[in-house]
């Protein structure tokens, strides 16, 4: 869903230059556009409720090593967490991901300190907020 465009902050992961060429030699060669990201997703500040933050749209490209998308999506949650924290936000949840990320995308967010609410240590105003199957953690 993009419903939160625009109350949030689009955190992205460029491409170095190198990558970018890669990129681009992949795409002519398939047939499709892999753009200048390795990675992208959204942070709604207060989305959830006052210092509690959502964390959308975890995307990555498709077209490198399990990983790189492993080592891109570290890079990239982590610079969503530091937003996170330089706006005031306490708790960052993930939206329990489309099916086809699930099992790689919570493998990301694991190895980021994303984890169940109940096991979390979040006050419980904090846990009833995540829905079931999302992830949180603190910021």
């Amino acid at each position: 869903s993009f419903a939160n465009d625009d109350k949030g902050l689009h955190v992205i992961l460029p491409y170095s230059a190198e990558e970018a060429a890669d990129a681009r030699a992949r795409s002519q060669a398939g047939g499709r556009l892999n753009g200048d990201l390795g990675g992208a997703c959204l942070l709604v500040p207060d989305g959830a409720a006052r210092g509690v933050a959502w964390l959308e749209q975890l995307s990555l490209q498709r077209d490198v090593t399990p990983e790189q998308r492993a080592e891109w999506s570290a890079m990239l949650i982590a610079r969503a967490l530091r937003e996170a924290r330089a706006l005031g936000q306490r708790w960052a949840i993930s939206p329990v991901l489309p099916p086809l990320l699930r099992v790689e995308g919570a493998r990301w967010l694991e190895a980021a300190g994303f984890g169940a609410a109940a096991e979390s240590g979040a006050p419980a105003e904090v846990v009833e907020l995540v829905p079931p199957g999302a992830m949180i953690r603190a910021v």
